[in-house]
């Protein structure tokens, strides 16, 4: 009787490919199954949520177009991610289900391409001698572990990722591409197929996230390392070649990059691009560490993470760094005998530099490990097999590591499945994060926002409160939103003396935030000091053209025996935002104090069908 590896190695490829298929769906779907139903969160709601291109009632191209780009930009900006939540508002809405389950399709398409490029690149001429027997069975296994991690739930169960995930998608499905066009032997047609296939793939990637740039090095490390093999000769001319096309990029980057944008996106973060550059060693290594141990107390979507101020502060930073570089070092050294154990190691370290190094980025997310982690765990899968293959004849120590294996996917896949409870709502969210971050100003301040948008009045200012004392993390000025809040929980309590302080407060941090001067402009209104009430109100409108700050405009002027004025406020808000009730509520007070009653009629019906009325202005 065979040997249950090479039972499966001796089936049919179309039969081992179902097999494989099969396994990676059962086991996705059964840690997802509680994911379908979390709500959307942080990055959500502007990404998607509230953002009004994505937001299409038709498929025209016009609509279609417009999801292409950013809106603080108005240039072309991760076209495909948007393109795809565009499609998904389009057939279901803002309906979480149909997100995650296409956030999910997608992981498990990563999978299965992830497994037939590792499976593919173990039969390939220079390795094949070595691993194709043990191909499929180290390809799987590679494939699961990555698969079922906890670490990457944070690129599958938050909606907005979706831009991680299939940026991986597209960068695996381009390389398996260029792997079969290297390896294709049936006729210059189908390697012309292939090769399409890998440049389609590519751009796809690119149009996805921007990280995908590092795809063109991974494909030639990848040439140089595990197609061709090492020579004295192959990687002097490889180097060089490497070398020139780097100085080109740098060129490039230097004609066609604007430097002053990284530079000038530190001008806003709690750290310089020095200390981002001292502390993301040490982020790597914590990476590395919870893609070994993920337990539930070790992952958040907020981490708390000292920021290097030197080589010594903290001390773990030059050890980082040594580690590092010891490893890339070791990993070249290593190329010639275990290219295969190199490139994995090299492809991790290579895929972290753009979100690792320059970018004036957030310090740490889990889900960046989600596409540099694609071949993590090849050499850990390597091991095992080996191990078991070794011991094969010992029906003891089999079943000691055939339990041991399944017990590491049944905590790993727990341990996914608890992950997503977590991010079931808000408020489990926030509260699980504060407790792993506590000393962190957007923890607390997350966790009040969503409690007070359930209700927990008392509950989310305490912890809006806690937020104010805390540390910043992603900006200088974060804690101006706080202020923000408890100014307008302040506001609708009737509180004005502390709101107009927090309002005030808000200002400080942020003084081209136009909502604190209409809600400061009501305030004054309300205490009956309508000069100041109409000069802030003036200062928001001047920031923004937003209806409701027209309206309390036109109360203003009203209070103040100026009707005309008060009419074209109204008209005005009613220009910019259609059929508004609140318009037609003031015109209705203004045209009374004319004497026009068929007018003041005419609107005061139209507020009613917006069931809006007068007094609720006054």
């Amino acid at each position: 009787m065979k040997h249950p590896i090479q039972a499966v190695e001796g089936q049919s490829a179309s039969r081992a490919w179902a097999y494989a298929a099969l396994f990676l769906l059962i086991l996705s779907l059964a840690i997802y199954s509680n994911s379908f139903e979390a709500s959307w969160h942080y990055d959500d709601f502007q990404n998607i949520v509230e953002n009004d291109r994505v937001h299409v009632k038709n498929l025209s191209w016009e609509n279609l177009q417009k999801t292409w780009y950013s809106p603080v930009t108005g240039k072309v900006w991760r076209p495909l991610a948007y393109l795809s939540f565009a499609l998904n508002y389009y057939f279901d809405g803002n309906h979480v289900f149909s997100y995650h389950l296409i956030n999910l399709c997608i992981h498990y398409l990563t999978a299965i391409m992830l497994f037939l490029f590792i499976h593919g690149t173990l039969t390939l001429p220079s390795l094949a001698g070595q691993y194709r027997s043990r191909a499929y069975a180290i390809a799987l296994l590679s494939s699961v572990f990555w698969m079922i991690n906890p670490v990457h739930v944070s690129a599958v169960t938050y909606i907005v990722q979706r831009m991680t995930s299939m940026t991986a998608l597209f960068y695996i499905s381009a390389m398996y591409s260029y792997l079969k066009a290297r390896t294709e032997d049936k006729g210059p047609i189908r390697k012309g197929l292939y090769v399409v296939l890998t440049v389609l793939a590519a751009l796809a990637a690119l149009g996805t996230k921007e990280n995908a740039i590092m795809l063109p090095v991974s494909l030639f490390m990848y040439e140089l390392l595990l197609i061709k093999g090492i020579t004295k000769e192959r990687l002097k001319n490889h180097v060089l070649l490497g070398c020139i096309a780097v100085l080109i990029l740098l060129a490039l980057s230097f004609a066609f990059v604007d430097i002053s944008t990284i530079t000038g996106g530190y001008a806003n973060r709690p750290f310089t691009l020095l200390q981002r550059l001292l502390t993301e060693p040490r982020v790597i290594i914590y990476y590395v560490t919870i893609l070994l141990y993920p337990i539930s107390s070790r992952l958040a979507l907020i981490h708390d993470v000292d920021v290097s101020q030197s080589l010594f502060d903290p001390w773990t930073t030059l050890p980082a760094i040594l580690i590092i570089v010891i490893v890339t070092v070791l990993a070249f050294i290593m190329a010639r005998k275990r290219p295969l154990v190199s490139f994995c190691i090299l492809f991790f370290i290579l895929n972290h530099c753009i979100e690792g190094t320059f970018a004036p980025l957030e310090i740490i997310y889990e889900h960046r490990n989600y596409l540099p982690s694609l071949f993590f765990f090849v050499p850990f899968a390597v091991a095992f097999i080996e191990v078991y293959e070794r011991f094969k004849e010992h029906k003891i120590v089999t079943l000691a590591l055939s339990t041991f294996l399944a017990g590491v996917i049944m905590i790993l896949g727990m341990t996914t499945f608890l992950q997503n409870g977590i991010w079931k709502n808000e408020i489990t969210l926030w509260a699980d994060n504060a407790t792993k971050a506590p000393h962190l100003h957007r923890t607390h301040h997350n966790l009040g926002v969503s409690l007070m948008s359930a209700g927990f009045f008392e509950e989310g200012v305490r912890e809006l409160q806690i937020a104010l004392t805390a540390k910043n993390d992603a900006t200088v000025n974060e804690k101006y939103i706080t202020h923000y809040h408890l100014g307008r929980y302040f506001f609708f309590f009737k509180d004005y003396k502390k709101a107009a302080w927090h309002f005030q407060q808000t200002l400080q941090w942020a003084p081209l935030y136009p909502e604190p001067y209409h809600y400061l402009a009501k305030i004054m209104c309300i205490n009956g000091h309508l000069n100041d009430a109409e000069r802030l109100v003036k200062k928001a409108l001047d920031l923004k053209d937003d209806p409701g700050f027209m309206i309390t405009h036109g109360l203003i002027r009203l209070r103040s025996g100026d009707e005309a004025g008060a009419i074209e406020a109204g008209n005005r808000a009613l220009t910019h935002a259609g059929d508004d009730g609140r318009a037609h509520a003031l015109l209705t007070l203004a045209y009374r104090l004319k004497n026009e009653d068929k007018v003041a009629a005419y609107h005061e019906q139209a507020a009613k069908g917006a069931h809006i009325s007068c007094t609720q202005l006054k």
